[in-house]
């Protein structure tokens, strides 16, 4: 049977956010009457399924909780063109107090044969470690039928936490809607803040350097683009919320392949998304003007140029990047030092996973190769890619931490914060 998730742009009732310590109500869930509903009061039979995913940690360095909501597609065609379906979604922390969300599946905007199909609505939210009873219901705007499951929402607790206290002043469940890209990487309507303190026992100017780009060979690759900044945009961020006993704290982007500052933003108390955000969309990253590729040969010097202004500007440089990897004859000669203070430099690398590919297995038949017969097709892994940035750092005194997914980063993050806590 195939399956589909159906797209949802119809407008949110926007919730009610209490407090962290009381819950989120939605306005919705009162005028549908939903404290009346029972699990056995449903008037017609439903063929619909809830499914929880697997809980992740996520790129923002929360638990991610993502609940699916499996609807047959007879159903849906049987009420196809007239009204919608509201599925609502409510969840209890062991104090008491409520979460409440809805989504709206569109009927007249269903297509005609679909009843072979299964139709998915997922809803997503960052959850501490806990369980959370769990009521999801549909309601028919129609003809005013609903439909409702229990379930147990189940989060663990992370297994040797390298940031215990990072999750302290979190709310139990924050959700986040569906959003369009680059809003989906750095989710703006999320306002959860981790706890990361520094005990720095001196006063520190530290500036964080992003570099957007990917690597310059594959810098024309939208999808290798998106896949970068939706790790490196969250890490960003969690790393603007270390909050340092003393000092300020300066975030700035750039891209390599253009060669320019596309934000800098100083003493950052919160990023200011809006005009991050129109730098992304300005310079529409991932494709490449005739200019810049006129320019590709001078990007490593750019790079070494920014961060000799950092280094010479501040206590603590911390770098965030991709691996990067150059055109061939390129001077990557390692950054000169004379002139420049004890600068301390992190340099957090990211590792995107190698690309996956498949092939058809092969035997040798009287020295040739030939494909094997009523085999299946194997997967293999594509190499990774080999970064060229560190090699420019090599005369400064530095830090690599290498990571390939969000526990890895996590860990690195802990580490940094105990550094930094030391000067």
């Amino acid at each position: 049977m195939s399956r589909f998730a159906l797209l949802l742009l119809a407008a949110f009732l926007t919730p009610v956010l209490l407090t962290a310590d009381e819950g989120v109500r939605d306005p919705l869930f009162a005028k549908v009457k939903f404290d009346t509903w029972t699990a056995g009061s449903a008037q017609t039979p439903f063929k619909w399924k809830v499914q929880a995913q697997p809980i992740v940690l996520s790129n923002h360095q929360r638990w991610l909780a993502k609940v699916d909501v499996e609807i047959d597609g007879a159903e849906m065609e049987s009420r196809r063109g007239r009204g919608a379906l509201i599925v609502l979604f409510q969840f209890q922390d062991a104090s008491g107090h409520l979460y409440q969300d809805h989504g709206y599946l569109d009927l007249t905007k269903v297509e005609a044969g679909i009843r072979s199909q299964i139709i998915t609505y997922s809803e997503s939210a960052f959850v501490l470690p806990g369980n959370y009873p769990m009521t999801v219901g549909i309601f028919d705007t129609n003809n005013q039928e609903h439909w409702l499951r229990n379930e147990t929402l189940k989060v663990p607790q992370m297994k040797n936490e390298p940031l215990p206290f990072a999750w302290r002043d979190l709310p139990e469940i924050e959700f986040h809607p569906p959003e369009e890209t680059p809003d989906s990487w750095y989710m703006p309507t999320v306002k959860g803040r981790l706890h990361l303190p520094v005990e720095n026992r001196h006063p520190l100017k530290i500036d964080i350097l992003v570099n957007l780009t990917p690597s310059e060979i594959a810098s024309g690759s939208a999808r290798i683009q998106d896949r970068n900044l939706s790790v490196l945009l969250p890490t960003m961020k969690a790393l603007a919320h270390m909050d340092l006993k003393g000092g300020t704290l300066n975030v700035e982007s750039i891209d390599l392949t253009r060669q320019k500052v596309t934000f800098r933003q100083e003493a950052v108390a919160k990023l200011d998304w809006t005009k991050m955000r129109a730098a992304l969309t300005e310079d529409q990253l991932g494709t490449i003007d005739v200019k810049s590729l006129g320019e590709r040969g001078t990007s490593v010097q750019f790079f070494e140029n920014e961060v000799a202004k950092r280094v010479r500007a501040a206590d603590v440089l911390i770098i965030l990047s991709s691996s990067a990897r150059f055109e061939s004859g390129m001077d990557r000669t390692p950054l000169k030092t004379e002139g420049t203070p004890d600068c301390r430099v992190y340099y957090i690398r990211y590792h995107p996973p190698p690309v996956r590919y498949m092939v058809q297995p092969q035997a040798t038949v009287l020295g040739r190769r030939a494909p094997l017969s009523r085999s299946q097709p194997m997967m293999q892994m594509g190499p990774t890619i080999v970064d060229q940035l560190e090699a420019t750092l090599r005369n400064l005194r530095h830090r690599l931490f290498d990571v390939q997914n969000p526990e890895e980063m996590r860990k690195a993050l802990a580490e940094l914060t105990i550094d930094l806590s030391a000067m």
